[in-house]
Parts: C-alpha cells; structure tokens; sequence
C-alpha cells in the first residue's frame, strides 16, 4: 500500500496549523481507500438509488432524467469486483520516485500519464493511478472543505511540479464542463455525480461473464463517463482496473476486467 500524503499551510485559511489537505491511499493500481477519502451520506444514498435502477434495469421507474440516460444498461450486477492484473497497464498512468541515476541528488516524483518517458530514470514506488480516479478524490476533498481553493498540488508529493502541471491541465479540463467556480457546494457536487452516474450507459457488458469489454471515451465527457465507476468503488471499497490510452480531447479507453466474487 503506497500513501500519498501532503502536508500544506494554505494561505488566509481558518487552519492556522500544518494538516494533511488530503490522504489518498492508493493500492497497487490507484484505488481510493474509503478510510481515508471520507465520503458524505448523500454520495452514498445517490449511489444505492442508482445502483438499485441499474441492477433493476427498471426503465419504467418515475425518475425519468437519469432512466433516460442509463437505458441500453444491461440487468446485472454493477461493479461488484474488478481484478487487479498488472497486465492492463502499459505505458502511462504512472507517478514514480524519480532519480536520473543511481545514488543523483535530482530526486524527485514525477506523473507520466501518455507515455513513461517521464520515469524513464531509476524510479522506485511507482503508483499505478488513473488521472480521474485522482482528481475524484480532488471532489471528495472539495465536498469535505467546500469553501477552500481547490488547489491540485495537495494531491501530489511536494515539489512534484510535473505531476502537478499535468494533473492542472486535467483538472482544468475536466471542470470545463462542469463550471466550477472553486466554490463547489455540496449540493452542487452532488449534482454533477447525478450526471456523472447517469452516463453508465456507456458500458456494455457481454451477457455471459458480464466483462465489461470496452468503455470508449472522448477527452471532453471523460469525467462524467468515468466518475460513476470511481464513486462506486469509493463508497463500497471494491478494486478496479482502470487503463488510459490517449489525453484530453481524444479518444480514451477503458479496460477493466470482472472477476465474480
């Protein structure tokens, strides 16, 4: 288990102490630990309200804006357990302990999330972690101090400045379309994980073993098409195999494969 934990004095802050802005547990493929990524009751209940619809396939159920996007959905269990095969890694989607050389003082952590040349050197404690599944435990941080600049550095090491400019760029992106203004509420948040879950839609699952096959994605819906996923294994603590190809406005897949409980 690798825990990524900074620690940052923000600036005009209530918290006149050092604290920790987030913990972000992440296992050997980038899994949030619920333990200590804090979830509100609210994802919760949204979670088991959608999770009830999707394994229901209830198409004639009263809540007709989500039903509306979740309809080609098969009936069956969504998300219950994801292996963890390194094999779905390739290049990309890495944050390593970086040194040019062995024994160099340029030690540093760098993100390499299209290709690996960024850890190219001697590197060691290489987290395996997709940039959404990254930048949900941003919201959850977001959701927990609504009223704090949401800052991308708390996620990385310190002095991580290229993890910290690609996760930028992404969130940048990401929150395009979503408006965020840095002031996100939760009922806001809530909101945008309500259009988050309803683009289940998009996976297809083969009607024998359930594997979800293929998830294709475009750079400027990714969040919204990848979210539900994370917020699933956020709350409940099963482990999925997310692998990338691609950047931001162009087509990404996603592999994950299922393994009955």
């Amino acid at each position: 288990m690798a825990i990524v934990l900074t620690e940052r004095r923000v600036v005009g802050s209530p918290r006149s102490h050092w604290f920790a802005t987030v913990k972000i547990a992440l296992g050997p493929f980038g899994s949030i630990d619920a333990y200590h990524v804090p979830f509100p009751l609210p994802l919760v209940t949204l979670l088991w309200k959608v999770q009830t619809i999707v394994t229901a396939n209830a198409l004639t159920i009263s809540d007709k804006p989500l039903v509306e996007l979740i309809h080609s959905v098969q009936s069956a269990e969504f998300m219950s357990t994801w292996s963890n095969s390194w094999r779905h890694f390739s290049a990309g989607n890495i944050i390593c302990d970086y040194t040019s050389s062995p024994g160099a003082a340029d030690r540093t952590v760098k993100g390499s999330f299209t290709s690996d040349v960024d850890c190219a050197g001697v590197k060691s404690n290489v987290i395996y972690a997709s940039r959404m599944q990254i930048l949900f435990a941003a919201l959850a941080w977001h959701i927990q101090w609504p009223h704090e600049a949401l800052d991308i550095q708390f996620i990385c090491a310190l002095n991580a400045n290229a993890c910290v400019d690609d996760l930028t760029n992404t969130l940048l992106w990401a929150t395009a379309v979503t408006g965020n203004d840095g002031d996100m509420t939760l009922q806001s948040a809530v909101q945008d994980v309500v259009v988050t879950a309803g683009n289940v839609s998009m996976i297809q699952f083969e009607a024998k073993s359930r594997q979800l096959l293929l998830l294709t994605l475009f750079g400027s819906k990714s969040i919204a098409y990848t979210g539900w996923m994370l917020l699933y294994e956020w709350v409940v603590g099963v482990r999925e195999v997310v692998a990338f190809a691609g950047d931001a406005n162009v087509e990404w897949q996603v592999m994950s494969e299922y393994t009955t409980p």
